[in-house]
């Protein structure tokens, strides 16, 4: 029995506004239309009957766009990419397809941290090598795990592994909830993910700097001569050498201007900083 009606129905009998497959058995000739929908899809290889593509279904009132996808290097994984108009913003939305013999493709982690909101979700098929994977690209706090109970029950496993959705710190509060749903005629149960377009997501973190570039360096010069006409004849000591520091440094705050600067525009992501530095001392070792 075919899969569309019973999922068709849910879709609609639910108001869903979005949904996301992997491992979709879909094929270039068949009809996967949904109403009017805007459809994203790619046709994967059937491998030993496990994976045949990922698709992407949205009510066009999300006005889904598709942006480019992370280069895969292992033709056993996949990954949609696609967008979402959020908060004079955009919502980057990461479908992928994890072969269970495979890794998950760094250029996934590395591409999903250049962007301010930002969702990974699909199957990770996780083992010990990916859970490692996860926990490296989660130590610099930029984005955040939800674990679910399950969605594949083997009878040979009846633990089987979570599944699992990462997502920018900054949408905790936009994802008001995720459900495990029963059967839809699949071997996988589906997830539910409520998300809020209209809560304000949590603020970036700012910080106040000194704008050099505009500093009146004549009224430090002015300052500084004062203070130095004022140590008269006092031996160039250590404690005179810490008092001109500090002198020096206050009249400098004083007479700069300063700017408010949010982190995520001005600075690369920590996730890329971190494989920078990571490369650095695997070439200096070299």
């Amino acid at each position: 029995m075919s899969k569309k009606p019973i999922i068709n129905n849910f879709l609609e009998q639910n108001d869903i506004h979005c949904a996301m497959f992997v491992e979709a058995k879909i094929k270039e000739e068949q009809d996967i239309r949904y109403r009017d929908w805007s459809i994203l899809k790619k046709i994967g290889n059937v491998i030993q009957n496990t994976r045949a593509g990922s698709l992407v279904k949205c009510h066009p009132g999300l006005n889904m766009g598709k942006a480019n996808a992370p280069r895969i290097n292992n033709p056993l994984n996949e990954v949609l990419h696609f967008t979402i108009p959020f908060r004079k913003d955009k919502l980057h939305i990461f479908l992928i397809y994890v072969h269970s013999t495979s890794i998950i493709e760094e250029s996934v982690f590395t591409q999903a941290a250049l962007y301010k909101y930002a969702i990974i979700i699909g199957d990770f098929n996780v083992d010990k090598r990916k859970k490692n994977q996860i926990n490296n690209f989660l130590k610099n706090k930029m984005f955040t795990k939800i674990e679910t109970p399950p969605t594949f029950i083997m009878d040979n496993n009846p633990d089987s592994t979570p599944h699992l959705i990462l997502h920018t710190t900054n949408l905790a509060k936009n994802i008001t909830k995720v459900d495990v749903l029963p059967d839809l005629g699949s071997d996988h149960l589906a997830l539910l993910i409520e998300f809020d377009l209209e809560e304000e997501p949590k603020e970036d973190p700012k910080r106040v700097t000194l704008n050099f570039r505009k500093c009146r360096m004549d009224k430090v010069n002015e300052d500084m001569i004062k203070f130095i006409g004022q140590g008269g004849n006092q031996a160039i000591n250590e404690d005179h050498i810490s008092r001109l520091n500090n002198t020096l440094a206050e009249n400098i705050r004083r007479n700069c201007p300063t700017t408010t600067q949010r982190f995520f525009p001005n600075e690369l992501p920590v996730f890329i900083v971190s494989i920078i530095k990571n490369k650095r001392k695997m070439y200096r070792e070299y």
